[in-house]
């Protein structure tokens, strides 16, 4: 469970960020729109949010104890969650900035994603402090449901907004 865990997360915070160094310059232009007072350093900001994603998939699949990976993705969630909450309240027409500049507009669903993704980093830190080492087997066995859990999370508000249509 550890490992898919561990895969899921890293898959969220990597695809996140090539969605985001794909369209940089409208990532940039995203964080100067929702925080006025950052253009100045809107570049370095924008880089430091993609580098600081790519560390901490690395760090999810690498170092070990794994509960420390676990660990520094609660505190970026926190974070991101913390600056939706924010946008939720004073700039409700932006989107979201979660993969770059696209998507709709920041809604409930894209703090609903981020607890639940919280709530799997804290289960992964949790069950990581129990855990000896891992049979390969349970990489493998765990990657295409983890990887396909993690894609569906991150795209969760244009799914809720699919079956919205739908109905």
């Amino acid at each position: 469970m550890v490992i898919f865990c561990q895969i899921l997360m890293a898959t969220v915070y990597l695809l996140s960020a090539v969605l985001k160094l794909r369209e940089f310059s409208a990532f940039r232009a995203h964080l100067i729109s929702t925080m006025p007072d950052v253009r100045p350093f809107a570049s370095f900001l924008a880089a430091g949010v993609v580098a600081t994603e790519i560390g901490t998939a690395l760090a999810l699949m690498v170092i070990r104890p794994a509960w420390i990976g676990f660990s520094l993705s609660v505190l970026l969630l926190v974070g991101f969650t913390l600056y939706l909450v924010a946008m939720l309240r004073t700039r409700r027409s932006a989107s979201c900035g979660c993969v770059g500049d696209g998507g709709g507009p920041i809604s409930g669903v894209h703090v609903t994603r981020n607890i639940l993704l919280v709530m799997v980093s804290g289960a992964g830190a949790l069950l990581a402090t129990g855990m000896g080492d891992t049979p390969a087997f349970a990489f493998y066995f765990s990657l295409g449901p983890a990887v396909i859990a993690g894609a569906l999370l991150l795209y969760l508000d244009e799914i809720v907004s699919f079956f919205k249509m739908a109905t």
